[in-house]
């Protein structure tokens, strides 16, 4: 549904904070708003799940550890990711879900792998130190704070170490509407490739994309 200005009130960008965001869509009652400062695309906080709305959302999920179609569909990041990895890298899987699939996979190939997830296994002690990498696959769709949790996944990664991040690109605008992944009430914000570009940009990391909805940054070996 194309919106005018005054269609309904904009908030400040939950990702870069900026205040000059724009209307984007309004999907069965649900405004979502657009950045073009960094090109993130979010709904707004009206429309949000409660917290205990949103756990029950996730209990429906069936991601087992050991399904062979959530592996395949995993490995999309793991793989690439592996063949940059030095033998001895340990990294963090954050947000896991109930099952930490992609970290027992990274395990069994030598790539020893904690995970956390704050509804499932809240180990807030695995957020204190560094890894060689972290990786959130389906995770940052569902973030309420942004810009908080990508300073904290800046935090962890140790210099010259990766930030591996798997999501859904956000379809044009004139697609939106038909679009799955809105579809989900659990997912609130929604990102491109120039979303990472400009995430890069900011910290002074490179960026690459190995496949579809898949991003790596890397941290410098210099302070970054």
């Amino acid at each position: 549904m194309p919106l005018s200005a005054n269609t309904f009130g904009t908030e400040a960008c939950p990702l870069c904070l900026s205040q000059h965001t724009t209307p984007f869509a309004k999907l069965a009652l649900k405004a979502y708003a657009f950045c073009p400062r960094c090109h993130y695309t979010f709904l707004h906080r009206a429309h949000w799940l409660s917290f205990e709305d949103e756990k029950a959302q996730y209990d429906l999920h069936n991601n087992q550890v050991h399904d062979i179609h959530y592996r395949s569909f995993l490995n999309r990041l793991a793989a690439p990711l592996m063949a940059l990895l030095p033998p001895t890298a340990t990294g963090l899987d954050m947000g896991c879900g109930p099952g930490p699939a992609l970290a027992h996979m990274l395990t069994e190939q030598g790539f020893t792998t904690a995970y956390y997830d704050p509804f499932y296994f809240p180990n807030t002690e695995l957020l204190v130190g560094q890894y060689d990498f972290v990786t959130s696959t389906e995770v940052v769709e569902h973030l309420r704070t942004p810009y908080h949790t990508w300073q904290q996944f800046k935090r962890l990664v140790k210099p010259g170490g990766y930030l591996a991040i798997m999501t859904s690109w956000r379809v044009p605008a004139a697609k939106f509407a038909t679009w799955h992944y809105p579809k989900d009430p659990t997912h609130i914000g929604f990102y491109q490739p120039q979303t990472f570009r400009w995430l890069a940009k900011q910290w002074a990391w490179a960026v690459s994309f190995p496949a579809t909805n898949v991003c790596f940054l890397k941290r410098p070996m210099s302070a970054g």
